[in-house]
This record gives structure tokens, sequence and C-alpha cells, in this order.
């Protein structure tokens, strides 16, 4: 299935880009192109692209990244999964990179089919994504521990537009749902 996808890998060095690459491949990625030396192929035609960043990118960086890919007019660019490939770290870093809007955190050393399962897990099943003014991205509640997190919402609520949709490998983005709340 992931055969079918397209990897980008975002690093700032030959290195990391190495190790994001290694990871991909272990996968079953097929198809990986460096964003930082445009080493690889792009496919502009393949529906489903991945992004792996790798966690060593500074912040300021990954959020323009991310920022410009939530912001594409192109659904199947817009709704891409952002993976985060980092080292054994605490879990509040993990937090970190979810209210970024990551859609998985991947800690290293992680076994192959562990790893194929995960980003696979991203592919053809529903997924929820907010926008806000200011985010558009899986729910950033989703992993918080403590119960009254949870309840930071304004509780008068906020303009906001739900989607649910699906990631086929052929078909690309499918959006079941775009509901609107005020």
């Amino acid at each position: 299935m992931l055969q079918k996808c397209q990897a980008y890998l975002i690093g700032k060095t030959p290195t990391q880009i190495a190790e994001l690459r290694r990871v991909a491949q272990r996968a079953g990625f097929t198809n990986c192109a460096d964003l930082l030396t445009g080493e690889g192929t792009i496919d502009a035609n393949c529906p489903v692209r991945f992004f792996f960043v790798h966690f060593r990118v500074a912040d300021e960086e990954i959020l323009s990244t991310m920022a410009a890919v939530r912001g594409s007019t192109d659904d199947n660019t817009r709704f891409s999964p952002f993976v985060m490939i980092i080292d054994d770290c605490d879990y509040e870093i993990i937090l970190k990179y979810i209210r970024y809007g990551f859609d998985d955190v991947i800690s290293l050393p992680e076994k192959a089919d562990i790893l194929a399962h995960r980003i696979e897990s991203l592919l053809r099943t529903e997924h929820t994504y907010f926008e806000t003014r200011t985010y558009f991205g899986p729910d950033r509640r989703r992993l918080e521990i403590s119960p009254d997190i949870g309840d930071r919402r304004n509780s008068s609520g906020s303009k906001h537009t739900r989607y649910r949709f699906t990631r086929d490998p052929e078909a690309g983005i499918l959006i079941m749902q775009r509901l609107h709340a005020a």
C-alpha cells in the first residue's frame, strides 16, 4: 500500500535525510524525495504524500512547512500526513509535536512491522481534522493524559470546521463530511 504513496523527507543534513529515507523504505515506501536537495523523484500526480520530518529541524521551519502544506488549495496536499521521526524522548516532547499538528510521532528504534503498521494506519481509515483561524490538522487533544486538559476548550464554542476523511493510495483524499460550527 505504501509503495503507491510518495514520501517527502524533511531534514537539514544528509545524515538526517538518510535516516528518514531508511525509515520510509523500511515501512514500505519506494518513492522518496529529499525536499532539501531535490534528490529523488517528486511525483506531482501521486495522490497521497507523506511528509517525514527529522526532529532536529528547527521548530520555525517545521511550522512554516506545515503552514505551506496545510494552506494548499489541493486537498491531496492539504490533508497530507505529517510524521515526526524522533529518538527516544519524554512524552511531553511528543505532545509538543502533536500540538503542532503531526499525524504521528514515531520514536526510534522501532520494529519494521510496527513502523509499517503505524504509517499504514494513516491510510484507508477515517480521520478527523479541525480547521480554525490559526490551525488546520488532526485533533490536538487526542493524546492528552490529563482529563482536565480537554476542559481548556472555549465553552462558548469557537468557529471551526471539522473534516472527516480517508486517504486512499489510488484515489487520494476522500472527504466524507465538512461540518462548520460557529
